[in-house]
């Protein structure tokens, strides 16, 4: 019977590299840019050949990896002609690749240091139309950093589409702050699962004065989780005028989440200090206003 001895790791070392190093050496080899340069000889002017990269980069004809690579970095850099190219291609190209023509859209979309590019925002709002998942997420995430309202009604429609975009999508539609949003959290405030009334909630009371008093009349809703995720959102933005509201909360929903009674409980006690410190302030300021007939 023979016995195999171990081989040591550093002969074995070697075995991989001297197997690896010629596949190492064509991959160094490879020119990238090769069919690049030949696809943008072939367009007759400046947009075609943005048309040209777009196609290697996420085209059906385009097999090698590294084509596709160097195309979309080279698309990133190639000026304003590529968002147009990059924003059709959202709506055509497989939904694979949606999320990565959407980030070359924004990286492209840096490279312009002046004015605001055409199609940039309306792109994104294709992106959410029009791509996948991840592409929608991505662009929700920019359509809330440049505040563009006219995609507030898509983000709604891609929360119905995709589900799992629910989170996001609502806490996007609060930073937004839009008061078209007011209708959908609502419902989804009443009506969704009881994971995603709080993020609701919170987004409510971003839209101003329509989303908090909605939330107020919800802080009294017979359901349960409604009415603690209203009351949760609602706290940050209370005033004294609300503490009559706030007592009636902690003495008559005891059996709510502990953690939320506690800080209403704690919310009212803030107030009440804040009133008693207003009231002092505003008697010592009437005493301090000398009586006209005192002085006759």
């Amino acid at each position: 019977m023979f016995r195999s001895s171990p081989i040591a790791p550093i002969t074995l070392l070697a075995i991989l590299l001297a197997t690896a190093a010629p596949g190492l050496s064509a991959a160094e080899e490879f020119d990238a840019r090769g069919p690049i340069k030949e696809a943008m000889a072939a367009a007759r002017d400046v947009p075609q050949q943005a048309e040209a990269l777009v196609e290697l980069a996420w085209g059906e004809a385009t097999s090698d990896p590294r084509v596709r690579a160097a195309a979309r970095q080279e698309l990133v850099n190639f000026g304003h002609y590529s968002l147009a190219a990059v924003r059709g291609a959202i709506k055509s190209i497989d939904s694979i690749y949606c999320a990565d023509a959407t980030l070359t859209l924004i990286q492209a979309r840096r490279q312009q240091r002046e004015g605001n590019p055409p199609n940039f925002l309306p792109g994104m709002e294709e992106a959410i139309w029009f791509g996948s998942i991840e592409a929608r997420r991505i662009a929700m995430t920019e359509i809330v950093r440049f505040h563009y309202p006219p995609a507030v009604l898509s983000m709604i429609d891609a929360i119905h589409i995709d589900p799992e975009l629910t989170l996001h999508g609502l806490r996007a539609l609060g930073w937004m702050g839009d008061e078209r949003a007011r209708f959908f959290l609502t419902r989804v405030l009443e009506h969704a699962e009881p994971r995603f009334k709080l993020a609701a909630a919170t987004a409510l009371g971003r839209l101003g004065e329509t989303g908090l008093a909605t939330l107020r009349v919800s802080a009294r809703d017979e359901e349960q989780s409604v009415r603690e995720s209203s009351m949760d959102a609602l706290l940050r933005y209370t005033n004294p005028d609300d503490l009559t509201m706030l007592h009636e909360y902690v003495a008559l929903r005891s059996d709510d989440d502990p953690a939320v009674v506690d800080r209403t409980r704690e919310r009212a006690m803030e107030l009440e200090a804040l009133l008693e410190e207003r009231q002092r302030s505003e008697s010592a300021s009437a005493d301090a206003v000398p009586d006209p007939d005192s002085e006759r």
